[in-house]
């Protein structure tokens, strides 16, 4: 944000996937002059899809409540000032939202002891990297992720999600880099495409138990005795 002040660089901030985490006792979603947060089934609270904007820039504020609803304001029925678009919420999406914000503290809780059983479970694992958080930093997690240590590792990261997969234990990989999508005008990003290949994503939500957790852990660090090219 310093250097974006310094250069007079407006800061849209992407936390899709960090609803109520909190860096220095701020929220993520609440640096930038937008911040943008992802409500989709997986999210720490979804509506089903869709998301939110916040900011705290009137003039922003209002320019996105016109361009969500058709261009139109409420002063004019039916007239468009300019081209605008169909964003808004539907009451249902609302509704449900709604009662999960009534819950929060409940959901937040589960998810952070989620994210402490997995760390215990794989607590010592000499074969993956968990993601590094620092003191100042709060998270929620939507997921718990870790990073495939590939010097000591005799699988890849896809056979392992295959065989887990075939054991009923669904796992993801990671985002893919830029750089490695066609439709993207990108320069190569070696760093970013070594680290998303290497990458999975365990189940993550409220209601999970510690039992299943264990379970996970048990079956990914039992897949570490195969040999690759097995998969």
């Amino acid at each position: 944000m310093d250097l974006a002040e310094d250069r007079g660089v407006t800061v849209i901030e992407d936390a899709a996937e960090a609803a109520f985490s909190k860096y220095n006792d701020c929220h993520a979603g609440t640096f930038g002059t937008l911040g943008a947060l992802s409500f989709q089934a997986t999210k720490t609270i979804t509506t089903g899809e869709g998301g939110m904007v916040l900011t705290d820039d009137q003039k922003l504020h209002e320019r996105m409540m016109l361009l969500r609803d058709h261009g139109m304001r409420g002063e004019k029925r039916y007239w468009h000032e300019v081209v605008g678009y169909n964003f808004r919420m539907t009451n249902l999406q609302a509704a449900l939202g709604c009662a999960q914000l009534e819950n929060i503290d409940h959901i937040r809780d589960e998810r952070h002891r989620v994210h402490t059983t997995y760390r215990k479970n794989l607590a010592g694992e000499p074969r993956i990297k968990e993601q590094h958080f620092e003191q100042a930093v709060e998270p929620v997690l939507w997921t718990y992720a870790v990073r495939l240590n590939t010097e000591k590792n005799t699988l890849s990261r896809d056979q392992i999600i295959k065989r887990l997969g075939q054991g009923g234990i669904e796992t993801r990989p990671g985002f893919y880099p830029l750089s490695e999508m066609p439709p993207y005008e990108c320069p190569q990003l070696p760093i970013a495409s070594e680290i998303a290949g290497n990458i999975i994503s365990f189940p993550t939500y409220p209601d999970l138990d510690d039992r299943t957790i264990a379970h996970i852990c048990d079956s990914f660090k039992s897949e570490f005795s195969h040999v690759k090219g097995n998969g």
